[in-house]
């Protein structure tokens, strides 16, 4: 039998296929306004990077970044893309637990769309994943959500709950193994000591769809940071 993971790859691949913008084809605009402070050249990771709207974008703006997706069908995409613009990202199909760096550490890590699809102990994973690829005056740049979510009321109701692990957060899982992940409202900073708190917003995210789904909004919460030490 094949996992949840074998299952939910196969799924955004054909998800890919039908739908290549499935997350939008405009890059973030946090990234976009806060990449003036990245270093020249800076060397970025673009965690779940999926058909390359943030990272082509960072490469437009002659940065050198690395993306890591678990999609095959993305990261075809994303190189198409890539090769067509002359912007050329070295891409990894894997999740960020499978992922072996081939630098160091980064000067920046994005991460737009990946907390909310993780559990507390893939947070807690991803966080100590962060603090190993990263190093004095990286940037931190990532989107959540928070529990003023409007589907959050609904899942809460239906879906089994997830013990926090201590993180700021609730988290539940679906029959299938899905898993959402919302933060409480104003406290995901706290799971960044040591981070200089830069741009922190909460708010009802606009309305879009994912592909041909229905149109849907979010309690999104924005976060840029850069490490102290």
């Amino acid at each position: 039998m094949r996992s949840r993971y074998a299952w939910q790859m196969e799924d955004y691949d054909l998800a890919y296929r039908k739908s290549p913008d499935l997350f939008g084809e405009c890059a973030e605009e946090i990234l976009l306004d806060f990449e003036p402070r990245f270093p020249r050249h800076a060397l970025m990771l673009d965690i779940g990077c999926g058909t390359g709207r943030n990272s082509l974008a960072a490469a437009a703006r002659a940065h050198r970044v690395l993306g890591i997706d678990p999609s095959a069908q993305a990261l075809e995409i994303l190189q198409a893309r890539s090769e067509a613009s002359g912007h050329l990202i070295e891409t990894h199909q894997c999740s960020f637990d499978e992922f072996h760096p081939p630098v160091q550490s980064f000067d920046v890590i994005c991460i737009f769309g990946l907390l909310q699809m993780l559990d507390p102990a893939g947070i807690l994973r991803l966080l100590g994943k962060i603090d190993s690829w990263s190093h004095a005056g990286s940037f931190l740049l990532l989107v959540a959500w928070n529990t003023g979510d409007p589907k959050f009321g609904h899942l809460s109701e239906c879906r089994q709950e997830i013990p926090s692990r201590g993180l700021p957060l609730r988290s539940f899982r679906s029959s299938d193994g899905a898993i959402r992940s919302f933060f409480l409202p104003g406290r995901l900073p706290e799971i960044f000591p040591g981070w200089e708190n830069i741009h922190h917003e909460e708010k009802l995210g606009p309305w879009h769809r994912h592909g041909d789904s229905e149109p849907e909004r979010h309690g999104r919460i924005e976060y840029v940071a850069r490490r102290e030490k």
